[in-house]
């Protein structure tokens, strides 16, 4: 597997490291108080029941969180209710284990916008607690929804997700550039060169 940056990209276990959770929604509130950044702009009207379903990771900026998945990185989202969707990250790590964190994320705003979104991986009996809920914003969208760019205002999370394993190196560069504009440092991002076509 060929690694763009020599980048170790990996995942985590929630249901074995639950701690790791609690840390990184503590970096979430401190980097939001932390840094005053220009607004990011994110997608408008986005179809939520178009958007529903499973997404492989094309890049990333690399994370704690994910470190520990090596392969097959996916995420699947389902309605859970008017204004949030269920969660459910998958990867492989190194020995071949599939490791699983199932979240929640809520649409935020008024009317409800599923394009600012607030997820939690924490257990149920902590979301009270703000700073478990961190940011993922759905920057752009293809317009058949087969691929989209997913950052933080606080320009410390990137991802570039597919509906297949790889994605067009158009759209790629694409995504690059917007995020750039967006002042995202994507000299960060990793992935596969195979995963351009």
């Amino acid at each position: 597997m060929l690694l763009v940056n020599g980048g170790n990209h990996k995942g985590i276990n929630f249901l074995r490291y639950r701690q790791l959770v609690l840390f990184f929604s503590f970096s979430c509130l401190c980097s939001v108080y932390g840094q005053s950044l220009p607004e990011i702009e994110t997608v408008e009207n986005l179809n939520i029941g178009k958007y529903l379903g499973v997404w492989h990771q094309i890049a990333l900026i690399p994370n704690y969180f994910q470190k520990d998945c090596a392969d097959d990185t996916q995420a699947e989202y389902e309605v859970l209710s008017d204004d949030s969707i269920t969660i459910l990250n998958s990867c492989l790590s190194l020995d071949g284990e599939r490791l699983l964190a199932a979240g929640i994320g809520r649409a935020t705003g008024e009317p409800r916008n599923f394009a600012r979104l607030k997820v939690s991986f924490a257990p149920k009996w902590l979301a009270w607690i703000p700073f478990v809920w961190g940011d993922y914003w759905i920057l752009s969208i293809d317009d058949e929804y087969n691929s989209v760019l997913i950052g933080s205002p606080d320009r410390r999370y990137l991802w570039i997700l597919s509906r297949q394993k790889f994605i067009q190196k158009e759209i790629f560069a694409d995504y690059l550039e917007k995020a750039k504009k967006n002042e995202f440092d994507t000299s960060l991002l990793i992935y596969k060169l195979s995963s351009l076509r």
